[in-house]
């Protein structure tokens, strides 16, 4: 392998045991990775990012000194990818899917991680401001937004503002009031990520936005949402008497 071919990574992580444990699996799995150098705190890892200027940063999520995204609001530039490692719950790991950034599980993964550098070998994307800001706002609250790529874009969009994605033809779309958008992922990515802040998945080529359902009209056995932009969204026949139970639910105060 040549030098072009090679990675320049940085390690940032207060535990030398998750450090050595990386830079095992690193030299082991991904040889085209070099570590390049170390940061122990987010102190020294915005010393060592800036000194080295890495193409790849991995990035603990809490460290003794701060957050990883400390680290990067400290940096004045970030022409690198990032790659954050967290032990956190389920729920913490979902802030870095709302803001469309990487992410390894701890203990890590042999496949995880050679996917995670696969992906940067194709996309060599450097995080930005936007992801970031999205980040460490979903990780101290709600998850309210979420970050989505359009156009080789990385935009920000509050969830409310969307009333439903749509899948046609293999190409999934983002509507919202006014207009749509194509986005890289699938549906049922977006169901996963989204059943638990008031999206359903009404229609295998539809995952509505409860909250912008305005009333359900009845079609044979189907039937349609019509959403406040004035869409309408189609209902299943297998769907539609779990989505009327569930639309009562969601509309009935506590």
């Amino acid at each position: 392998m040549s030098d072009g071919d090679k990675i320049r990574a940085v390690i940032v992580d207060d535990e030398v045991g998750a450090r050595d444990t990386l830079i095992s699996l690193l030299g082991e799995y991904c040889p085209e990775v070099e570590v390049a150098g170390i940061g122990r705190s987010v102190a020294s890892g915005v010393q060592v990012i800036s000194s080295l200027k890495p193409d790849l940063v991995f990035l603990d999520v809490d460290m003794s000194d701060g957050f990883g995204f400390d680290v990067l609001k400290n940096l004045p530039e970030r022409n690198f990818g990032v790659v954050f490692t967290t032990a956190y719950s389920t729920y913490a790991a979902k802030a870095f899917e709302f803001a469309a950034i990487h992410y390894l599980l701890k203990p890590i993964e042999i496949a995880a991680l050679m996917d995670s550098v696969a992906r940067f070998k194709q996309q060599r994307k450097s995080i930005q401001t936007q992801q970031i800001e999205v980040l460490e706002d979903n990780f101290h609250a709600p998850l309210n937004k979420i970050s989505l790529t359009i156009n080789d874009e990385i935009l920000v969009f509050d969830l409310d503002t969307i009333a439903y994605f749509s899948s046609n033809g293999g190409n999934t779309f983002a509507h919202f009031e006014a207009n749509n958008h194509l986005v890289p992922q699938s549906l049922n990515y977006f169901e996963e990520l989204l059943v638990d802040k008031g999206f359903y998945r009404s229609h295998a080529k539809f995952l509505l936005n409860l909250s912008h359902v305005v009333r359900f009209v009845s079609q044979g056995r189907n039937g349609f949402a019509r959403l406040k932009s004035g869409a309408a969204v189609q209902i299943s026949a297998r769907r539609r008497p779990e989505f009327i139970r569930i639309l009562r639910k969601f509309n009935t105060p506590d």
